[in-house]
């Protein structure tokens, strides 16, 4: 017991190291949508929130984790979310170890080299994904799928069959109700191993977990799953095109053609297939040699194999062109790193998993040292600081509606008092034009003159933030002929930002 409680506590400190040393971008607009969503939940006694505005599309999201930070201070969440963070991968790091001693007879150097290659292993800690950069619903996901998989390990062997599936249950469900990302692999896992182990019963967790969630709370799960629907939806139809397909036509065809004719070394280096060969090397290598291993016939091994393909298996489905609308494929691959890490130690030899161990940190360094390009420039982040000060320094409740074209500091302001205010791509819209009527020029990341010029005349009196570098976006001569009676003062300009402030000529 000595040992593991040793074990953890390097494993999780090493963690901390790796997570310190890689230096990551603090916030972001995922951020502040999140703090607002659980500064609701708060205000609502804790419980599920579901009287949103029209223009605040938070309604998609799973509330189960927020409701657990909103009892947190608000200075905790604003200020110090990653401790959230660290808190969670601490509790992997322990079910992990629990999960080693139950399956086999491990070797201490064994247990040592199963959390090496485990807390070290690179993709975790990719610049884009952002469990470790402010409030994110990402590592409880993770932590909630660890603890469905392994509940499904044992289900499958055949011990405590009725508990072990009783547990897939309610963390399948909690995986419905704290993040989107796990319980999407939840789906992809249980069609899966349904149809590699022919139990085809998995199938039933989808709907057992649908209907649990309506039975707790029928109105939270309607709107929910209406969200749901129109985002899928409206992304899929409306806005892939321009998004993913225009900056990456096809996953699987630049290795045939388009690395060749863009010959682009970060574009190249962007590509999922790219980055999990890279990032997830020991999954690869497991993946592709165990079918040929000695322990092929062993049927517990072979069950830890399995849930180490679903990672993959919904890598592939998302990685197609069809499924790209469900998120990036390279993040799926951390459900199968337990695993990876366990075969690994049964498969290879010690002398093996060792050089798995120093190519993890040589990637890991390689990582810290050219992962820039993912990360805003220094002047840029200062300005956008200096503007938001400035903002919330001038707050006033008569005037706390917000409005920007810049899609991205609009929602910035979604830590502060004011009211922001973004097209909603959570409801429905009949075709692509009532879609794109809110964006301009068919860009996601900028708001229309006829959006802005509309919420202006709706709520009469509020803050606008115009960012005016000419080459993509506009300034008010766009919106000054579609505002009618309305006024616009200008307040102040930061950088390209201009802060004006706007009301009904009548009334002021």
């Amino acid at each position: 017991m000595e040992f593991y409680v040793l074990v953890i506590a390097v494993t999780w400190l090493v963690f901390i190291l790796i997570v310190r040393f890689m230096n990551y971008p603090s916030g972001g607009t995922d951020h502040a949508c999140y703090y607002r969503l659980t500064t609701y939940i708060k205000n609502n006694h804790h419980r599920l929130f579901m009287r949103f505005n029209d223009y605040i599309p938070l309604s998609l999201y799973p509330q189960g984790y927020f409701v657990i930070c909103s009892f947190l201070s608000k200075k905790t969440l604003l200020h110090n979310p990653n401790f959230i963070n660290y808190v969670v991968m601490f509790s992997v790091v322990i079910i992990l170890n629990a999960f080693v001693c139950l399956i086999s007879d491990f070797s201490y150097i064994q247990i040592i080299l199963i959390n090496s290659i485990f807390i070290t292993l690179p993709i975790m800690y990719a610049v884009w994904n952002a469990k470790f950069m402010g409030l994110s619903a990402r590592a409880f996901g993770i932590f909630l799928v660890y603890l469905y998989l392994f509940s499904f390990y044992f289900y499958l062997i055949g011990e405590s069959g009725l508990i072990a599936f009783l547990l897939i249950i309610i963390f399948s469900f909690l995986c419905l109700l704290s993040s989107q990302f796990a319980f999407q692999f939840v789906i992809f896992s249980c069609i899966f191993v349904a149809l590699v182990t022919f139990h085809f019963e998995v199938l039933l967790l989808i709907p057992l977990d649908i209907v649990l969630l309506f039975a707790v709370n029928f109105s939270y799960a309607k709107n929910f799953f209406t969200s749901q629907f129109h985002h899928k939806r409206n992304y899929l139809k409306f806005m892939i095109k321009g998004c993913h397909f225009q900056l990456r036509y096809s996953i699987w065809r630049d290795f045939v053609y388009d690395f060749w004719k863009k010959q682009d070394k970060a574009y190249v280096l962007g590509n999922p297939v790219v980055e999990v060969i890279i990032g997830a090397m020991p999954n690869c290598i497991v993946l592709v040699y165990f079918p040929f291993s000695e322990m092929l016939n062993d049927y517990h091994t072979y069950t830890l194999y399995v849930l180490l393909a679903t990672s993959f298996f919904a890598f592939w489905i998302t990685s197609l062109r069809i499924g790209r609308f469900l998120g990036e494929p390279q993040r799926y691959i951390e459900f199968g790193i337990p695993f990876a890490s366990i075969l690994s130690v049964m498969v290879f030899p010690s002398w093996l998993v060792v050089i798995f161990l120093f190519v993890n940190i040589f990637v890991l360094w390689w990582y810290a040292k050219n992962s820039q390009h993912h990360r805003q420039l220094p002047e840029h982040i200062k300005i956008r600081e200096e503007l938001i000060r400035y903002v919330n320094s001038i707050f006033n409740l008569e005037f706390c509606h917000l409005l920007s074209n810049d899609n991205e500091i609009a929602r910035y302001f979604y830590v502060s008092n004011y009211d922001p205010h973004v097209p909603n791509y959570c409801r429905y819209y009949q075709n692509e034009e009532e879609f794109l009527w809110s964006y301009y020029k068919g860009d996601y990341h900028r708001i229309s003159p006829q959006f802005l010029a509309s919420e202006m005349k709706k709520y009469k009196k509020g803050i606008l933030i115009l960012y005016t570098n000419m080459l993509k976006f506009y300034d008010e001569s766009e919106i000054l002929p579609l505002i009618d009676a309305m006024h616009i003062e200008h307040l102040r300009t930061i950088g390209k930002f201009k802060i004006f402030k706007f009301y009904k000529e009548k009334e002021l």
